[in-house]
């Protein structure tokens, strides 16, 4: 089980949670463009698989074995590139803080003039 937060900058927009392959969202907006899932209201295991992998590198990358080496990570695994990564992009202040973790926007946040 473990849960996490879906944030934009330092706004939690929803919170999930994972236990096995059952997923429950609460979301905090009514704007499906902030939401982590969209309109979907029950997102399904692979809901989730599918947004930390729209927030990661693309598996195909040029030089993707070299980023995943420099994470110490050995293959390819969105998970865990995300849990290194917090799923940040360079196009949006969207992120994801895990319940384990004490971090906000200014610690995760790769392009400091967002």
């Amino acid at each position: 089980m473990y849960s996490f937060e879906y944030l934009d900058k330092d706004t939690v927009l929803a919170k999930v949670y994972i236990d096995g392959d059952t997923v429950v969202v609460e979301n905090y907006t009514n704007d499906v463009i902030d939401r982590p899932f969209g309109n979907c209201e029950n997102p399904t295991i692979d809901n989730v698989k599918e947004l930390f992998l729209e927030r990661c590198f693309p598996e195909t990358r040029v030089n993707a074995k070299q980023i995943l080496r420099s994470m110490g990570i050995d293959y390819y695994d969105p998970y865990r590139i995300i849990r290194k990564t917090h799923g940040v992009l360079i196009e949006d202040c969207y992120w994801i803080r895990f319940s384990d973790e004490d971090v906000c926007w200014k610690d995760v946040n790769c392009v400091r003039n967002f």
